[in-house]
């Protein structure tokens, strides 16, 4: 199986723990070690915290409804038009690089998710900026 070549703006790393939603802009197209797969690099170029369209959000819920993911991380490239294009769920997708990088509450929400046993993506989807 081969993956479409599709032109980038940048990249998204979504991260979703039980409702809190945390993208993070990656601009992988900065440097020409990233331009076509940003993983492995040393240095990460992040770019202003964008908020997903609310479209994006509820398909993002409806999918890890069906795997019955309360974790996972997600990956889209942003086309120089603005679309999002999925690449791929990760059931343990790493995630402390960019709490680290940008002090994002990310290990406190999972610790919350662990210590109270769910929720499962109950409400809404919760998105938080950096």
């Amino acid at each position: 199986m081969f993956q479409e070549y599709v032109e980038k703006a940048y990249e998204v790393r979504l991260t979703v723990i039980g409702n809190m939603f945390f993208p993070v802009t990656i601009r992988s197209q900065d440097a020409d070690a990233t331009r076509i797969d940003w993983r492995g690099w040393n240095e990460m170029s992040y770019g202003d915290y964008h908020p997903l369209p609310d479209d994006l959000v509820k398909k993002v819920q409806t999918l890890l409804t069906e795997l019955d993911l309360v974790y996972a991380a997600l990956d889209f490239i942003v086309t120089p038009d603005g679309e999002y294009v999925f690449l791929e769920v990760n059931p343990n997708g790493q995630f402390i690089w960019m709490d680290t990088d940008l002090q994002l509450p990310m290990a406190d929400c999972m610790a919350d998710l662990l210590a109270a046993g769910g929720p499962l993506r109950r409400g809404d989807a919760i998105q938080v900026g950096y």
